[in-house]
């Protein structure tokens, strides 16, 4: 639990620095709103779903603030605007909760930045896959990338995997390692058996700049 808790923050905050960059140039509207779709694992809510609103969602504020989204010069955020808070201007609920914000942050001379409870919370939803083409279709992207990486897959299956992604640097595909000591550990995707598929799936990234 603490690994999927681990791993869905570093997803969600990727998801949104690399999202805003990339629409704010191109299709801005699309950032007026932010849906959340969650696997559902059971009928009623699991253990790990409610980390969503006890531990992922916290944290990510918190290193919103600590270290804040990249903005790009001159781009297009008039539809992201929404999600934007000035304590000197936000109601009493929102004090209350930027008072939440410096208890965990430390004293501030004042905040300012993105609502992430307001774009996380305001529509999120647990959907059963069965019912759902959305979580079904990134299961089977993210099968087909597991595949192609422990060789179980046709080159042509994942040959265009690629594309769904956004050029980073210095790497469009991040690999996690766990360490007890307070240092990286593990091998790095250049020393991975699989890093050549790594590099051409890589290779058909989309640039982040139009």
């Amino acid at each position: 639990m603490f690994v999927q808790s681990l791993t869905a923050i570093i997803l969600v905050k990727d998801a949104i620095q690399t999202g805003t960059l990339y629409y704010c140039q191109r299709l801005p509207q699309e950032l007026a709103e932010f849906r959340w779709v969650i696997d559902a694992k059971d009928r009623k809510i699991t253990d790990f779903e409610k980390l969503w609103t006890t531990v992922i969602l916290p944290v990510l504020e918190s290193q919103s603030v600590t270290t804040p989204l990249v903005f790009s010069t001159g781009a297009d955020y008039s539809h992201f605007r929404r999600f934007f808070y000035d304590e000197a201007t936000a109601d009493p609920e929102a004090r209350q909760h930027v008072e939440w914000l410096r208890q965990l942050v430390g004293p501030r001379e004042t905040f300012n930045g993105v609502d992430l409870r307001k774009l996380l919370e305001e529509h999120r939803a647990f959907a059963n896959s069965q019912n759902n083409l959305g979580v079904q279709l990134v299961d089977v992207i993210g099968s087909a990338f597991f595949r192609a990486l422990n060789g179980t897959l046709a080159q042509k299956a994942w040959a265009r995997l690629g594309a769904l992604l956004v050029k980073e640097a210095p790497a469009t595909i991040h690999f996690i390692a766990l360490s007890a000591a307070g240092r990286p550990a593990g091998v790095t995707a250049v020393e991975h058996p699989s890093a050549e598929i790594v590099r051409q799936i890589e290779a058909q990234a989309r640039s982040m700049w139009p």
